[in-house]
C-alpha cells in the first residue's frame, strides 16, 4: 500500500469517503440503526433516505457522518 503522503488528491480523497461511510455504517449500526450499507450509502453519497425506516435514525447516520455525534 501506497504511503498516505504519497496519494494523489483524487486517491485520498477516494480513500476518505470510504472510510467514512465504514466508520458510520458501523457505528451507527452499534448504536442501535437498522438501515443496510447499502441504503447508508445512498444517504451519504446521493441523499437518498430510506423510506421505510425511521427519520430517527437517519438523522443518527448523517450526524455521525458531519461529526455532529
Amino acid at each position: 500500500m501506497k504511503n498516505l503522503s504519497k496519494l494523489s488528491c483524487t486517491e485520498r480523497e477516494i480513500l476518505f469517503r470510504r472510510l467514512r461511510l465504514f466508520f458510520t455504517y458501523h457505528s451507527s449500526a452499534i448504536e442501535g440503526t437498522t438501515p443496510t450499507f447499502a441504503e447508508t450509502k445512498e444517504l451519504l453519497e446521493k441523499g437518498y433516505t430510506a423510506g421505510h425506516k425511521p427519520l430517527w435514525e437517519q438523522l443518527v447516520i448523517l450526524g455521525h457522518a458531519n461529526g455532529t455525534c
